[in-house]
């Protein structure tokens, strides 16, 4: 049986921030879904089907993204049953809207720049988590 490899829900509007985390992941031994907004990721039937179902695997989301942000996204997910861990990046963040993303339930919040084997541990940590929950 061949174990499932976990699946990263990149939400990021800066096209080369997609294509190169989308690479990075890749090659770190996940599998990587990328959307430019909440509400295409929101939108797309298979994403969302795949979130609620998921054991294995977590939302990556740039806190600042046109329509609704990063923690926005964070609150729609949990009001509809999906408990996916979350981990939110900003290089725009003050210390209260980090506290309240936390004290939310958000999984971890990082701070641009993050150095790559960084933001690879952070993953790892929450995807196993997320597989042993």
């Amino acid at each position: 049986m061949t174990e499932q490899k976990p699946t990263i829900y990149v939400v990021e509007d800066d096209l080369e921030t997609r294509k190169s985390t989308e690479l990075l992941f890749s090659l770190s031994g996940f599998t990587t879904l990328c959307f430019e907004s909440a509400e295409s990721m929101l939108d797309s039937a298979e994403s969302m089907t795949q979130l609620a179902t998921s054991h294995c695997g977590c939302v990556l989301a740039d806190l600042r993204l046109p329509g609704m942000n990063g923690l926005q996204l964070f609150h729609r997910l949990r009001r509809d049953g999906i408990t996916i861990p979350v981990i939110l990046i900003s290089g725009h963040a003050d210390d209260e809207t980090i506290e309240q993303a936390t004290d939310a339930g958000v999984k971890e919040f990082l701070l641009k720049p993050v150095r790559p084997d960084e933001l690879i541990a952070s993953l790892r940590s929450a995807t196993q988590r997320d597989a042993v929950a």
